[in-house]
């Protein structure tokens, strides 16, 4: 019915029949299929590298945005350190605008900065514990009212100047044994935690001033210690616990003072001279070379030269602010045998042949046994010592030293050994600062040693010579009187705080005419303008203590073809006060 429907609508409408639409070959709908889904993963690949190439960029952007950050934070840190600092002037401008108060509190720590700095060193866990720690011991010794760093004393109703040395120094020890061990020079670190330490609320402008006085003094001491230790070509470590390094002859700190910028090296002295007996069956000593390095040597085109520590620095400039070469200074005694200063008279050379002893002293003392030359009004006088001595306050031991001293007053200047500029060094092994092997014993075996102070006619120069070997000189330069001596001598010298006993001189021994009892000079010469040696005669010579109750001195002159012009001095120390 439906067929025949149709058939009368196409004759009604004059239209053809339409073809039946043919079945699509299986093959081609497959392909179909294929191409389609082609080009679906070619845009998925497209769209995925568009989504790479997004992530890469945002990746370098956050990169770059970290780093940003990272630079605004140190920034921020930086400009919070100038604040800080910024806020310390402040407070230390608000302090010295206060009326001085007799009180100091203690505020609390901050430990971030310490915190920061230990992390350096440790984990953070142990960092933690170590501040945890440090501060713990150090308001254990704000507790203590004896410690506290900062006091102010009243005299006469007014408020002077306070000593912030002892605390300083606890401090500075508390947080040296946390963060470095003693090999570590990181002095500018603890130099900053010791400011922070002492950022505390109140106190009087004197404060602020130790304080920084303090601070100043420890910067001063490392830069000494830059221009003194030299890079070393080779280092010694010796027995007695001190280093020795073999400095470059050319280097050498001598040659940073500003007097010796344009000086030229003189290796060996313009003269040559023999000092000393010869040894024979008489002599009271054997004779030994005690003042040099044993198996370790300097390489060639250097000399050996002491290391200096900060800690030797201190003690040095203690002994100097002591005043302990001035005769007349409390606890100072000497015994000593000098010539005569006559007007056109003027000396160039003292030697002579010195026993070599050990005496015991306590920590704030020394003894010692000398041969000077010297010129000047007393005031001003320009002087050079050398010979051994006994002083705990200089090298933190008991040992005896081979030392030299010299100083220039027109100038205030000096120093022991080579802790300044100055001394010239040329000798391989002999050093100045050097530990004595061997000492004498007292009605037993002698050790001596020769030494000489002698003036080289062409260049000026004093030559220290020793066990018949130039040692080195002191330039000419250096001193501004003392191109001639109108006084050289012999003895010893100890010195003490005012007011407490004495330590012994030399052998302990008064002067016996027995030479393997007190301590001697034997030999002993001089020179003149003739550039000679001469024995001085009695009547050249003058002899001074000034406790003979303590110390005593005597001048033989000729005893015989082997002691030659001798003299003794000494004595048992003991209650010599003022």
């Amino acid at each position: 019915m439906e067929t025949m429907c149709r058939l009368l609508l196409r004759q009604l409408t004059g239209t053809a029949p339409a073809p039946a639409p043919a079945e699509a070959a299986p093959e081609e709908a497959i392909n179909r299929e294929l191409e389609l889904q082609r080009i679906e993963l070619e845009k998925r690949e497209a769209h995925n590298e568009s989504e790479r190439k997004k992530l890469e960029e945002m990746k370098k952007s956050t990169m770059k945005n970290s780093s940003l950050e990272m630079a605004v934070l140190e920034r921020q840190k930086a400009d919070e350190n100038v604040l800080n600092v910024a806020a310390v002037q402040k407070g230390i401008k608000e302090i010295s605008s206060r009326a001085n108060i007799g009180v100091k509190r203690m505020g609390e720590l901050d430990t971030r900065p310490i915190l920061q700095a230990m992390k350096k060193k440790y984990n953070e866990e142990e960092a933690e514990d170590r501040v945890s720690e440090l501060c713990s011991l150090w308001e254990g010794y704000l507790k203590d009212p004896d410690w506290h760093p900062f006091k102010i004393i009243v005299i006469e109703g007014k408020h002077q100047h306070i000593n912030i040395k002892v605390g300083y120094s606890k401090m500075k020890l508390i947080i040296e044994s946390f963060l470095f061990d003693k090999r570590s020079s990181c002095m500018k670190m603890i130099n900053i935690l010791f400011f922070v330490l002492c950022l505390v609320s109140g106190s009087s402008s004197h404060i602020v001033d130790g304080m920084q006085s303090a601070l100043k003094e420890d910067l001063e001491l490392e830069q000494k210690l830059k221009h003194i230790n030299k890079i070393p070509v080779k280092s010694i470590h010796t027995k007695f616990g001190y280093i020795v390094d073999c400095i470059d002859i050319n280097k050498q700190p001598a040659f940073d003072h500003p007097l010796l910028k344009n000086h030229k090296l003189q290796r060996k002295p313009s003269f040559q001279k023999t000092i000393g007996k010869t040894n024979s069956n008489s002599s009271p000593a054997k004779a030994k070379r005690i003042f040099r390095l044993e198996k370790d040597q300097c390489p060639t085109g250097t000399v050996p030269v002491r290391r200096t520590t900060k800690d030797d620095l201190i003690r040095a400039k203690s002994l100097l602010n002591n005043h302990i070469l001035t005769q007349h200074s409390p606890g100072t005694h000497v015994a000593k045998v000098s010539l005569k200063t006559i007007p056109g008279m003027p000396y160039y050379g003292v030697s002579g042949n010195n026993s070599i002893y050990n005496p015991r002293v306590k920590k704030h003392q020394s003894s010692a046994s000398h041969i000077w030359v010297q010129n000047g009004r007393p005031g001003a006088t320009d002087k050079i010592i050398t010979r051994w001595h006994v002083s705990p306050q200089l090298y933190g031991d008991d040992g005896t030293y081979l030392y030299s001293f010299w100083r220039s007053d027109s100038k205030k200047t000096g120093c022991y050994n080579v802790q300044c500029r100055g001394f010239v060094q040329t000798n391989p092994q002999i050093y100045l600062g050097s530990r004595v092997t061997d000492s004498s014993i007292y009605n037993g075996l002698m050790i001596e040693t020769a030494f000489s102070l002698q003036q080289d006619a062409r260049t000026k120069n004093w030559w220290l010579i020793m066990e018949n070997a130039n040692v080195g000189y002191f330039p000419a330069d250096l001193f501004f009187n003392l191109t001639t001596a109108d006084q050289v001598g012999w003895g010893g010298r100890t010195t003490t705080a005012a007011g407490t006993p004495s330590p012994p001189m030399g052998s302990g021994y008064f002067p016996d005419e027995n030479y393997i009892h007190a301590c001697y000079f034997i030999g002993v010469k001089y020179q003149n303008a003739s550039r000679q040696d001469y024995e001085p005669e009695n009547y050249l010579t003058e002899t001074f203590t000034d406790k003979p109750d303590c110390f005593g001195v005597e001048y033989y002159g000729y005893e015989d073809t082997e002691l030659g012009y001798a003299l003794q001095f000494g004595g048992p120390g003991g209650a010599c006060f003022n």
